[in-house]
């Protein structure tokens, strides 16, 4: 299962967030001269930490700045993050299809705006129709 420091972190990442955190800064800047690969490494070690797959992290570090703020936030649940467990399918030697995993990736759950602006149309069409009864 994932763990809700881990959507708390995937969520700031995916929203932005991350550049104004007052833990640690996140460099979005795809450009030459950031520190987004560096600032990535940090993220993915906080990840990996909280989720069990490495046993430290170095003292002062981005990674652990962000460790300590999704402990402070105290998320319970994960909120809009979803894994997406990924698979290969191959044919072996023998001729059967086989399935072997392949690293899980994580996804924010968009607004269901679809549903927002359905749902804005019936109240809408509602007080119309009143009117009219």
């Amino acid at each position: 299962d994932l763990d809700p420091m881990t959507a708390y972190l995937y969520t700031q990442f995916a929203t932005g967030a991350l550049a104004s955190s007052t833990y640690a800064t996140y460099d979005y800047n795809p450009g030459p001269g950031g520190n987004r690969p560096s600032d990535a490494e940090q993220l993915q070690r906080a990840i990996w930490y909280i989720e069990g797959e490495i046993v430290s992290l170095a003292s002062g570090s981005d990674a652990e700045a962000w460790y300590n703020e999704a402990a402070a936030v105290g998320w319970t649940d994960i909120g809009n993050v979803r894994v997406l467990q990924m698979y290969k399918m191959y044919t072996n030697n023998q001729g059967h299809t086989c399935y072997s995993r392949k690293q899980d990736q994580l996804y924010l759950t968009p607004v269901p705006g679809a549903v927002l602006l359905g749902m804005i149309g019936l109240g809408v069409a509602g007080v119309k129709l009143r009117k009219f009864a």
